[in-house]
């Protein structure tokens, strides 16, 4: 049995002896018993067959923990911050004495049923802040979590590499695919202190005829990616995030790559949110062995302001491998004002304009104050600095005279005067959370047409909205 047959002729040199000689390629073979036939075409003189049998190494596989928990800040933990040794840690408060405080790591699905385990053996990059807490490492049995007992893991102050075999735990295909460890950390005196967790992976060996499902075969490789840093959304908009990644596909049969983009609150494999959790389920690549990948996120102006990361896998129908990137999204503070032109009307000397509403969006991803101010005519390094309105033929109105107020049932001289300098609206505004539903606040403004300087004709003035952290 192989992949590919192939015959050749040779004639032997000289008369009744001669040597020959002939090798090909088989790609992707199991291991096993084989044979082939060698005879003479023209005379059948010679007709053998040679056996041969094919025998395969252990297969290694390096997995990061699909899900991972802790108890001090208790709750779930982002897998991304163990999975690669990239200084993005999971941080264990190691609060009380003499109590257990853990780094849980669960792993499933790793292992090829009708394999041989050859070896199992967990790696860990962490350190702690001081010497007091012991470190080890525990093994959920079905029922409980038992001590493992190696001595690879242990307390550092400076961050180290540390493994454990745990090949006398794992010992057979159900139990491969279905494990559930504790990083524990106790300590006997002193104040709270931190541990830090950067990197937790399960290597893999693994032989026998399944493996061979592997053997000469690898996932298309993501090398690295890269996304910008940090990135400015578009106020009211949508910007597209690019997260790009160089892979090796040594066979040239990578299918197909997928992405997230993701809050750093959350995981990849949550369901999408316009705040938190974009998903691309189709990148766009090209290449040969080396190969381009590009996925496209089209991000929301409210998405939340922090830590992102960008998951990419890609696959080849029988392999996959994933990795990722991180980067900021920075904080936008930002308003939209309707109407852009207030227009009061005709107004007559000494009476009262009607009230006229402004409304004010967030258009950014962090809640907001908005301060105020204005002056009179289209310029501010013109004349009109104390007034509210410059008028074309005769007279101004001065800034005192233009008020506003965020209640609609406030009279005239109870609204808040316009001031030639910025003042905060009593108001904070909430960033939009939900597709289509803006945060919307509405100002009230209303003039009087003094009578002191005798305005006439056309007057205008400049309203000038700033947004601001709340």
């Amino acid at each position: 049995e192989s992949d590919r047959a192939e015959s050749c002729d040779y004639e032997i040199a000289g008369v009744g002896s001669g040597d020959m000689s002939h090798s090909w390629l088989i790609n992707n073979t199991c291991a096993g018993n084989f044979s082939f036939n060698v005879y003479d075409t023209t005379y059948n003189e010679l007709n053998d067959t040679v056996n041969f049998s094919i025998t395969g190494s252990s297969e290694s596989q390096d997995t990061a923990a699909s899900a991972a928990y802790k108890n001090s800040p208790a709750g779930s933990e982002n897998i991304a911050f163990i999975s690669t040794s990239n200084d993005v840690r999971s941080n264990i408060s190691i609060v009380s004495n003499s109590q257990e405080y853990y780094l849980e790591m669960n792993w499933t699905n790793t292992f090829i049923p009708g394999t041989v385990i050859d070896s199992v053996i967990f790696w860990t990059e962490h350190y702690e802040d001081s010497d007091i807490p012991s470190v080890t490492l525990k093994w959920f049995n079905g029922a409980t979590y038992e001590n493992v007992n190696c001595g690879g893991i242990s307390n550092v102050q400076t961050e180290a590499n540390q493994s454990c075999d745990i090949s006398s735990q794992i010992a057979n295909y159900t139990l491969a695919n279905d494990i559930s460890l504790r990083l524990i950390f106790v300590k006997a005196t002193g104040p709270a202190i931190w541990a830090h967790v950067d990197y937790t992976h399960i290597n893999i060996s693994f032989s026998g005829a399944a493996a061979c499902t592997v053997w000469g075969n690898s996932a298309p490789k993501i090398n690295e990616i890269s996304i910008l840093n940090p990135i400015n959304l578009l106020a009211g908009r949508t910007k597209t995030v690019y997260c790009n990644a160089s892979v090796t596909d040594s066979e040239e049969d990578m299918i197909s790559a997928n992405a997230t983009f993701y809050y750093y609150l959350n995981g990849s494999s949550d369901p999408d949110n316009n705040n938190e959790h974009y998903t691309n389920s189709s990148c766009t690549f090209s290449g040969a062995t080396i190969k381009s990948v590009s996925c496209a996120f089209q991000t929301l102006y409210y998405a939340n302001n922090g830590t992102w990361y960008c998951n990419i896998t890609t696959n080849d129908g029988n392999l996959t491998d994933n990795n990722f990137n991180m980067t900021i999204i920075s904080p936008l503070y930002a308003v939209n004002i309707t109407p852009t032109l207030l227009d009061y009307g005709d107004v007559p000397l000494g009476a009262n304009s009607a009230n006229m509403t402004i409304n004010v969006t967030n258009l950014g991803n962090m809640p907001i104050n908005v301060s105020v101010w204005g002056y009179g005519g289209t310029n501010s390094n013109s004349s009109g600095g104390d007034l509210s309105f410059m008028c074309n033929q005769e007279g101004n109105i001065t800034i005192g005279y233009e008020r506003y107020t965020t209640n609609m049932s406030q009279i005239f001289t109870d609204k808040t005067s316009l001031t030639s300098g910025p003042a905060l609206l009593p108001m904070t505004i909430s960033k939009q959370t939900q597709p289509a539903t803006q945060i919307i606040n509405n100002t009230y403004w209303e003039t009087q047409i003094d009578t002191t300087n005798n305005p006439k004709g056309t007057c205008n003035g400049t309203i000038i909205f700033t947004a601001e952290a709340s």
